[in-house]
């Protein structure tokens, strides 16, 4: 949303005319650009990213209780008392 209002607000800067004008639109197109351009890039790699991440610590988890399943139940610790 903040994107958004961010690329509305950059808008009469890329359609600028009179004095000044050239400067106005080329810093404002490439404002407009870069925010559009890392709102979208972050649309799409916050979720891959949250995907990759859960389905690594998935497997962790699976070659952890795979491993102790290999060895038994822990022997009890010595001195204590049944």
């Amino acid at each position: 949303m903040t994107g958004l209002a961010f690329v509305c607000g950059v808008i009469p800067m890329t359609i600028a005319n009179g004095a000044g004008a050239a400067s106005q639109q080329a810093l404002g197109t490439s404002v407009m650009g870069g925010m559009v351009a890392v709102v979208i890039l972050a649309l799409l790699m916050v979720p891959v990213l949250f995907v990759v991440v859960q389905r690594r610590l998935a497997g962790d988890r699976e070659k952890a209780t795979e491993k102790r399943e290999a060895y038994g139940p822990a022997a009890p610790a010595q001195g204590t008392v049944k």
